[in-house]
């Protein structure tokens, strides 16, 4: 006697099984630069009141520019820049929203509106990513930051 095989039922996400607390945070991982720039793009574009943009890695810088200026100028969003002390020295970078602002350390952040922030590790070419959280404390340590004249002078 043959039994018939028995059907494998769809499973549900493990969201649906085990939701998560409201108080529960996220931090997404995103791997390469192409999808790092993209995330920050993102974001960007959903700013509707604030950006804060800390830079020292100058692909990111050139290539956030024109969104940064579309956001500032066509959205009127107030955007806060800080680079890193090479990028204010180079030729090369020229932007209307050029920074008056020098950050003393590396790092590649994108904060909107204090509501989401992305940081990027962007040295090993090999190891290229992006963490990208709506957790308050990150963005509160982040800003606070941008707006300590020890970190940005």
């Amino acid at each position: 006697m043959v039994l018939p095989q028995a059907q494998a039922l769809p499973r549900p996400p493990l969201t649906v099984i085990h939701p998560l607390p409201p108080d529960v945070e996220l931090a997404y991982i995103v791997k390469g630069f192409k999808n790092v720039m993209e995330k920050m793009k993102e974001i960007a574009l959903q700013a509707r009141k604030e950006i804060v943009f800390m830079a020292s890695d100058e692909r990111l810088v050139l290539g956030l520019q024109d969104v940064l200026e579309q956001v500032k100028y066509q959205h009127e969003v107030s955007v806060k820049i800080a680079l890193a002390d090479i990028l204010l020295e180079s030729k090369e970078f020229k932007t209307k929203l050029r920074s008056n602002r020098s950050l003393c350390c590396d790092c590649n952040i994108v904060i909107t509106d204090s509501e989401k922030l992305v940081s990027a590790e962007l040295e090993d070419p090999e190891h290229q990513y992006a963490i990208e959280t709506q957790n308050q404390g990150m963005i509160i340590l982040a800003r606070k930051s941008y707006d300590n004249p020890s970190c940005c002078c």
